[in-house]
């Protein structure tokens, strides 16, 4: 009898956990997506307005531990410029030229410019003595 009972408490369990979903494995939380609903919209077609060689230059920041190094990569993965920690120490902003031609950084003194192309010093702008 003893044994009977047995039987049935397991049959019990595994129905219960069979109504349950227990048995099945993982399910996915609500209904199953549709193939057209995975799919993205297609992006708009863009062209490109900056054809400039330096508009072309990737500027990048890179950090090793606690230095950091602001690089210019061109479309064909060369380095074509590199400012080290050194060189950025002092600087308050870096901003980039509409044109894509200029990179900017600043410090609390000046802004100088640099080519985008290859990062070589073009200009600095001095504040002027006096102003806050």
């Amino acid at each position: 009898m003893t044994e009977v009972r047995h039987v049935a408490l397991v049959a019990s369990v595994v129905v219960l956990l069979l109504a349950c979903g227990s048995l099945e494995g993982p399910r996915a939380l609500g209904p199953t997506p549709s193939a057209t609903a995975l799919k993205l919209p297609q992006p708009i077609p863009q062209p490109i307005t900056r054809t400039a060689p330096a508009s072309q230059v990737a500027w990048l920041w890179t950090y090793a531990g606690q230095t950091r190094s602001l690089i210019a990569v061109d479309p064909i993965g060369m380095l074509v410029a590199h400012f080290e920690d050194s060189v950025l120490t002092g600087k308050t902003g870096y901003w980039r030229s509409a044109d894509g031609a200029s990179v900017f950084l600043a410090s609390s003194s000046d802004v100088a410019s640099y080519s985008a192309l290859d990062g070589k010093l073009r200009r600095t702008y001095s504040k002027p003595a006096g102003r806050s």
